[in-house]
């Protein structure tokens, strides 16, 4: 899921046909009636130059202090692993420590947003 806020302005959303869906998430329950296909999408957390070809992404629209939320089955599409009992995240053969959004210093933070807008 992706926030609309955050969905470039040349996408060009699909309207789902069966209207809106409603999706509960552990940040509470979204509502969407849009889907974009993601292209070429990177996680420069793990590596700058892997990339997910495509990705479907349903659109929502609400108070939400994350911009996507992955779900289980886009997870186990792009073979990525959560191992919560070593507290890791592993993406090929990339390996990062999970950690709460509130651990994060400053110099972290911008450049997290540098890669975002470099990406973009």
């Amino acid at each position: 899921m992706i926030k609309k806020s955050v969905v470039a302005e040349t996408a060009l959303p699909e309207t789902l046909l069966s209207g809106y869906k409603t999706f509960k998430t552990i940040v509470g329950k979204m509502n969407a009636n849009q889907m974009v296909r993601l292209r070429d999408v990177r996680l420069s957390e793990f590596d700058k130059n892997c990339k997910i070809s495509m990705q479907k992404a349903l659109i929502f629209d609400g108070p939400c202090k994350h911009d996507t939320i992955f779900v289980a089955d886009s997870l186990t599409k792009i073979d990525m692993v959560i191992d919560y009992r070593r507290g890791k995240v592993e993406w090929y053969d990339n390996s990062i420590k999970m950690r709460e959004p509130w651990d994060l210093t400053n110099q972290e933070f911008l450049h997290m947003c540098d890669s975002f807008f470099i990406q973009e």
